[in-house]
């Protein structure tokens, strides 16, 4: 049976303000804007098949690193589950010369995380899958001024230049002559200036810089981050301690150690007060850069002022740093440790976890958990706590326990560092609550659930994940009574009526369970988990067809759902079909290697069909990859009696019941067993075991049957 866990909590995805009007392009203009960013993304060969109507899910197919890569692209209002779904399984059938080995959506609306996840879940480990969605996508397209002009005109252009400077700029036999004589008689002016008042012209290319007339290096490129570090600004009586250098030199080694070659750090010689935002702005912007990092010294103050101007949305994307004990005036030795360590440690760290959030949005979550760790790792241990560096641990986490990392471990630890730095953290209790649940750790799980509860008694979900810690446990009440109050709090919350009836399944009462399966079909349609559940309620009605109906499905819906195949296999089986359920068996286990039942129920099918051999190795394969396994054991000792090896049969099913004492069916089989070896005494007592321990109508009649043979009354 599957529950369904609302939410592992995700980390904001935000993005730039003032979105381009992607709305008011045409569906093939869209497309051909994609084709665009794809290659100045640095993607090579790409070839828009969107425009032969005859893409199979691939707008645009373009090669990198000697990869295949298909981009779809989506022009739309909302782009939801079934959207996904219906997309990914166009490219899922392609042939596998064609099939693409990661897939990108490149969609004008946002994308919500339950999409994404349910994406990445469909494509499976054989194709990633990648999202450049809403405020994502936006920032993207403004990476390349070029996109924008062409795309958007002066739309686009309001945003970049004024539009007197735009329609005299596009008269190039009138711009360029005037724009150079402009530019050599400012300068042979400024020269002349300087020179009039005895000024060292050797210092004037930096006066032109502070002033803007100059560069002092070339803007940001297409494809890379550029941090611009201003010249710090000292009061006059104050020696110059160069701090600037200081954190260019930290950023610099952190980008050498993680082999950064689209990351570019400069120091530029314009100096900012503090206090002097606008004009950190007007520098950014001179450069196109993503980041700027400016401050003051007075003697009695260090403020030091990072802005991402990339994604002002991001977390700590504006922070001031201020420092007032250890300073120049009030204690020197103090104030070398925090110019040369502390401080260049910290904006570092905000550096590089701004690109991690990058990473983070475009859903490559291996760059980003490599650059994230770096970014924490780079800060000095015993300074406060800065901006950002919870939040950075909440992100860390979060990515652990992504299922392509899958660090549970680890991922318990950031979550620990987060609560530890923001003690009121909820959204890291909840996460490091399902870390818990994921390992076993049960009672660490409903704590953690129990905490975010205390803060936030309104949560749906956190009842919804802790009703399923319950459920594990096997404390069924208390888990239908968590999913009560969710269903009380969210109404629509479908998981949790999936998960309520396998609570209810788990207590036997399968009429309750189907009733709770009926709701969350009805309130989310593609919930796979909810068909797979109803159909194994059905199962044990004993309603096969409509059992094979809703595992058809959930298959349909989620065409890597191991378990649903197996369902499907033990379905076929009961109606005899064993070439249907034996393949349904093999396709659940290429599918999941490590799929114990998958395993039985193929031996019980082999079983069925007479090869004794292939049903004891599948029950020698689930006892490997399940040592307590009890059924395995039976089933195998089942398949040894059949071949007459009753010393192992026997030896399979004294396995069993010390694993599960209460296991009559292991019972009867024994028993049967020791019929067979002449040992009347222990079938008996078998026999009366069975008595004992069971209300099956069935296993009763067989050990009733067998006492009467047996001549005991």
């Amino acid at each position: 049976m599957g529950s369904t866990r609302v939410t592992k909590t995700k980390p904001p995805v935000t993005g730039t303000a003032h979105t381009l009007p992607f709305d008011r392009l045409s569906p093939r203009d869209f497309e051909r804007l994609c084709l665009w960013l794809v290659q100045r993304e640095g993607y090579e060969r790409a070839e828009h098949l969107g425009a032969t109507g005859s893409e199979q899910g691939r707008d645009v197919v373009a090669w990198r690193e000697g990869k295949l890569w298909a981009f779809q692209c989506k022009s739309v209002q909302r782009f939801g589950p079934q959207d996904v779904l219906a997309e990914i399984n166009k490219v899922v059938g392609l042939p596998n010369d064609l099939r693409p080995a990661a897939l990108v959506f490149l969609v004008t609306c946002d994308v919500s995380a339950k999409t994404r996840q349910r994406a990445r879940e469909r494509c499976g480990k054989g194709m990633e899958c990648r999202f450049w969605a809403g405020t994502e996508l936006d920032a993207m397209v403004k990476r390349h001024p070029e996109i924008v002009e062409e795309f958007f005109g002066e739309v686009g252009d309001e945003a970049i230049e004024p539009t007197w400077w735009r329609r005299f700029r596009r008269h190039p036999l009138v711009f360029y002559p005037t724009v150079a004589f402009t530019i050599i008689a400012a300068v042979i002016g400024v020269l002349a200036g300087l020179a009039s008042t005895g000024a060292d012209i050797g210092g004037a290319r930096e006066q032109l810089q502070q002033w803007g007339v100059i560069r002092a290096f070339p803007p940001e490129r297409r494809g890379e981050s550029l941090i611009v570090i201003a010249s710090f600004y000292y009061s006059e009586e104050l020696p110059n301690t160069e701090a600037h250098h200081e954190i260019y030199r930290a950023i610099q080694e952190a980008k050498e150690d993680l082999g950064f070659s689209n990351l570019r750090v400069e120091v530029e010689p314009t100096r900012l007060r503090a206090d002097d935002l606008d004009g950190a702005q007007r520098l950014g912007e001179r450069y196109r850069a993503s980041m700027v990092i400016w401050g003051a010294d007075t003697g009695v103050r260090v403020t030091v002022i990072y802005l991402n101007l990339k994604h002002p949305d991001f977390e700590a994307a504006e922070v001031q740093i201020s420092e007032t004990r250890r300073t120049q005036l009030a204690n020197p030795s103090g104030y070398a440790e925090f110019v040369t360590q502390d401080l260049p440690s910290q904006l570092t760290f905000l550096s590089l976890f701004a690109i991690g959030q990058s990473y983070f949005i475009e859903g490559a979550y291996a760059d980003s958990l490599e650059v994230i760790q770096k970014a924490v790792g780079s800060v000095v241990p015993g300074t406060e706590p800065l901006e950002g560096l919870a939040d950075a641990y909440f992100r860390l986490g979060w990515l652990h326990q992504e299922p392509t990392i899958g660090d549970d471990e680890q991922a318990i630890a950031d979550y620990d560092q987060a609560i530890a730095l923001q003690p009121d953290y909820a959204e890291a209790y909840n996460n490091r609550g399902i870390a818990y649940g994921a390992k076993g750790d049960l009672a660490h799980a409903i704590a953690d659930f129990d905490q975010v509860i205390a803060l936030d008694r309104d949560d749906a979900e956190v009842y919804n994940n802790r009703g399923i810690a319950y459920a594990a446990k096997g404390d069924f009440a208390r888990a239908i009574a968590d999913y009560d109050q969710a269903i009380a709090l969210k109404p629509d919350l479908a998981e949790a009526y999936n998960n309520r009836g396998t609570a209810y399944y788990d207590k036997g009462d399968l009429g309750r369970a189907i009733i709770d399966y009926d709701r969350a079909i009805a309130l989310k349609p593609d919930l796979a988990e909810a068909y797979s559940n109803r159909g194994t309620a059905y199962y044990d009605k004993g309603d096969l067809g409509r059992a094979i109906i809703d595992y058809d499905q959930a298959i349909a819906l989620k065409p890597d759902y191991a378990v649903a195949y197996a369902g499907r296999g033990a379905a076929y089986g009961a109606k005899g079909d064993l070439a249907h359920a034996i393949a349904d068996f093999d396709y659940a286990i290429a599918l999941k290697p490590d799929f114990a039942v998958a395993y039985v129920n193929r031996g019980i099918a082999y079983y069925d069909k007479g090869d004794l051999g292939r049903a004891i190795i599948d029950y020698d394969q689930a006892i490997a990859l399940k040592p307590d396994y009890a059924v395995a054991y039976a089933g195998r000792g089942a398949a040894y009696g059949a071949k007459g090896d009753l010393d192992h049969a026997i030896a399979d099913y004294d396995q069993a019941i010390a694993l599960k004492p209460d296991y009559a069916k292991a019972y009867v089989n024994r028993g049967n067993a020791y019929v067979q070896a002449g040992e009347k005494d222990k079938a008996i007592a078998d026999f009366r075991k069975v008595l004992d321990l069971s209300s099956d109508p069935y296993l009763r009649q067989q050990a009733e049957e067998q006492l009467q043979a047996l001549e005991v009354r």
